[in-house]
């Protein structure tokens, strides 16, 4: 599938900006298009594939994973609604259709759930023939839709999914490093390689008084006012939130970022809520900690704890973590910290990707020691004084950081509780 799915991805690179928006998601566009790379393509090979039971199980899992993850943001918004004394109405009443969802335990009873009429699949087939007749100077495409609706609706979250995957090792390849550049070259005649040593060392750009951090829901970027594009970073928006936060405190003075797309404007257009969950003093913690999903033991959730200088290192492991080549990635959290007159203080802070070889990864499941052989970051943070008990909302930053970025949720709950009850 992902010879087939990586044709996709070219074609939809080809297209322009404006047909972007104008046509929508590539899948759906080439699936009404009559595309041969899908119907002939994509749904041949996936009708195949769905024939064996390992791939239909690998798929209802990967559905489950991410409904699990839906539910939870809804949950997350529903508290954020309650505490703030607003109806929450709106997120609880799309509970029920998650929890149905992730009741599905077989292909046939996926099957069953796209033909249920109460589910919404006939408003979703009408609209879909509407954009059919749209294209085909007003001929019904019904029939057309509803012959391929299931491969379409499978094809199209295994798409989004190998993008997914796809995209966290482009970032191993520093895909903005020679825009960036050139731009500052052209723009401001500045190297940036010689005066910016994060970028140098790991093409991370340095934020100075000239930046400003645009922080919405479509998007997150920073833009040097002096060149006025708008640079994306992978933060999530109520981590940057909190980081924002410590910057007015003057506690983070030196942060850089990954920057993972340059444009010149953004679109017009998060995790559960768990309360204050510890309170602990770092240097009474085990040196190596393993917490494990009972349901996967293959879901991990890695700590290390360090002496000199102070140190904390989280690393996560996951049964469905990007493989690709032979190659295997990881995201790990590390943090120093200090301590002054009986308190402590994160001095730094950044979150990477680790690039394992599968033999590698295989023996890093069970040894703390082994590393891999490539890293990415995303963002890093130098010469702060974050305080180790700076919350932000209802959360402590620490344990923000780790639920923006890491899946297991519940491997974090469980380290964070048990540590507060040291």
């Amino acid at each position: 599938m992902d010879e087939l799915f990586s044709k996709m991805r070219v074609e939809d690179m080809a297209r322009s900006d404006d047909n972007r928006l104008l046509e929508g998601g590539i899948f759906k566009t080439l699936f009404l298009k009559h595309s041969l790379l899908v119907i002939d393509g994509i749904f041949p090979a996936l009708q195949n594939r769905l024939a064996y039971p390992d791939f239909q199980e690998e798929f209802l899992g990967q559905f489950r994973k991410t409904i699990k993850l839906e539910r939870e943001q809804l949950l997350t918004e529903a508290h954020k609604c309650v505490v703030a004394g607003h109806d929450a109405r709106f997120y609880r009443a799309q509970i029920p259709s998650l929890n149905r969802k992730l009741a599905i335990d077989s292909l046939d009873a996926y099957l069953k759930f796209l033909r249920n009429p109460e589910e919404g699949h006939d408003a979703i087939i009408d609209l879909l023939a509407h954009d059919y007749a749209l294209q085909h100077a007003g001929n019904n495409g019904t029939d057309y839709v509803k012959k391929y609706y299931h491969l379409y609706q499978i094809g199209s979250f295994l798409y989004e999914h190998y993008l997914v995957q796809v995209s966290v090792f482009e970032r191993f390849e520093k895909p903005c490093a020679e825009k960036l550049i050139s731009l500052y070259r052209e723009r401001l005649d500045i190297d940036l390689k010689a005066t910016d040593p994060q970028f140098d060392k790991y093409g991370l750009l340095s934020m100075g008084s000239e930046f400003s951090i645009f922080n919405s829901k479509e998007s997150r970027t920073i833009v040097d006012n002096r060149i006025g594009q708008f640079f994306w970073i992978d933060v999530p928006r109520e981590l940057l939130t909190a980081i924002e936060n410590a910057m007015d405190k003057h506690w983070v003075t030196h942060i850089a970022f990954d920057i993972g797309l340059i444009t010149e404007a953004v679109p017009a257009f998060e995790a559960m809520e768990f309360g204050s969950l510890f309170s602990f003093q770092a240097l009474q913690l085990p040196p190596v900690s393993k917490l494990y999903d009972e349901e996967c033991y293959e879901d991990a959730l890695w700590v290390k704890v360090g002496t000199n200088p102070y140190s904390m290192t989280f690393e996560e492991l996951c049964t469905d973590f990007p493989a690709l080549d032979g190659n295997v990635v990881t995201q790990v959290v590390h943090l120093e910290f200090f301590l002054d007159q009986g308190h402590y203080f994160i001095s730094h802070l950044d979150h990477e990707y680790i690039l394992y070889a599968v033999d590698a990864y295989e023996r890093r499941r069970y040894e703390a020691g082994v590393k891999g052989h490539k890293k990415r970051k995303t963002f890093k943070i130098d010469k702060a004084r974050i305080p180790f008990d700076f919350s932000f909302g209802d959360r402590y930053f620490l344990f923000l950081v780790l639920d923006s970025y890491f899946k297991n949720k519940s491997l974090i709950r469980e380290y964070f509780s048990s540590v507060s009850l040291r």
